[in-house]
């Protein structure tokens, strides 16, 4: 019966929803515990334990019931213990205003310190080195009000060693040479048996050795060599003289090695000898009577040798030579044996 009744209230359990009624407190069960254990031996005499029925209600009267525990009492507070946290908390926030204070005083003074000592030792050695922008350079362009700038004329230098009383000064109109010769052959006149020196300048400037010969000088590529070469080995400033010989005025030039000139002695006498090329007979004032006999070679002294052309009337006769650091070209022979004595050699 008491199988019976477990059984049922199992098989209500696993139902599901349906909640058995509470068992009779009258129903007696089969109970096993220690005690009933103990007993049973002891009445039986040593044998098996045995279970022992037992009712309900003795059960819940027997079985102890828990004490309900009371809650743990809270922290006790003082009031004296006030001061000592306001105090603590005094103090934590001091501290905490000196480390900052301290901090950025440090850092202030690492910046300084790194600015202006430390940074400068070592920025050449960090920093790549400055480097030039190369750009077309500045043109200056004036405008309307702006006078341009005048230069300064050159000083001509006298080769010969001619005062300045002693020079006639001849202002040419241009290079352009059909009036160049027509103004030279009105200075002539002027010209007596003594030697004469002609300062030229063109439009108020000294006039310059290759531009006035240049003039002279015939259209040949020989001539454009020739020009080329004077124009880079030679001075600018050149020394212009006229002699009276037989009744007619002969002319001559003399100018110096430029200082800085690049050429030996074979090169530069190879490179004068185009003046034997081309057609020269305008460097005379006049053209000379007779024919040219052909270049040859001659002594100026004892010092200089030159090339001469002489021609079948005397006295022309074409002469060049270097003569020291000075090329002089004189279209007579005494003229060229004059000017050697009056160089300072």
């Amino acid at each position: 019966m008491d199988e019976q009744k477990m059984g049922s209230v199992g098989n209500n359990n696993m139902g599901g929803n349906n909640v058995p009624p509470p068992p009779d407190p009258n129903t007696n069960i089969n109970l096993r515990t220690m005690n009933t254990d103990i007993g049973s031996v002891a009445q039986s005499g040593g044998g098996l334990p045995e279970p022992q029925s037992i009712s309900f209600s003795e059960i819940e009267n027997n079985t102890p019931k828990a004490m309900p525990q009371a809650p743990e009492p809270a922290p006790a507070f003082h009031d004296d213990d006030l001061p000592y946290m306001v105090k603590d908390q005094a103090v934590s926030g001091g501290s905490n205003w000196v480390f900052w204070f301290l901090f950025f005083l440090l850092l202030l003074a690492g910046i300084f310190l790194g600015y202006f000592y430390v940074w400068p030792q070592y920025k050449d050695k960090i920093l790549p080195p400055k480097t030039e922008e190369v750009g077309q350079p500045a043109v200056n362009i004036p405008n309307e009000t702006t006078q341009p700038a005048m230069l300064a004329p050159q000083q001509h230098v006298s080769a010969i060693g001619m005062k300045d009383s002693e020079i006639l000064k001849v202002d040419l109109p241009s290079y352009d040479k059909l009036p160049l010769l027509a103004m030279i052959k009105n200075q002539s006149k002027n010209v007596n048996d003594r030697m004469v020196e002609v300062a030229l300048t063109v439009s108020g400037m000294p006039a310059d050795f290759t531009s006035f010969v240049g003039s002279l000088m015939d259209d040949s590529g020989a001539s454009k060599d020739l020009f080329d070469f004077l124009k880079q080995n030679f001075e600018s400033d050149f020394t212009y003289y006229m002699q009276k010989e037989n009744g007619v005025v002969w002319p001559g030039y003399v100018v110096k090695l430029k200082a800085g000139a690049q050429i030996d002695q074979v090169n530069l006498l190879a490179k004068l000898a185009d003046l034997e090329k081309i057609n020269l007979n305008d460097l005379f004032i006049t053209t000379p009577a007779g024919k040219p006999q052909g270049f040859r070679s001659g002594a100026i002294g004892e010092r200089f040798n030159s090339r001469y052309n002489p021609y079948s009337v005397k006295p022309a006769s074409f002469n060049y030579g270097m003569l020291g650091n000075y090329l002089v070209i004189s279209t007579t022979y005494k003229g060229i044996f004059d000017a050697a004595g009056l160089l300072s050699l």
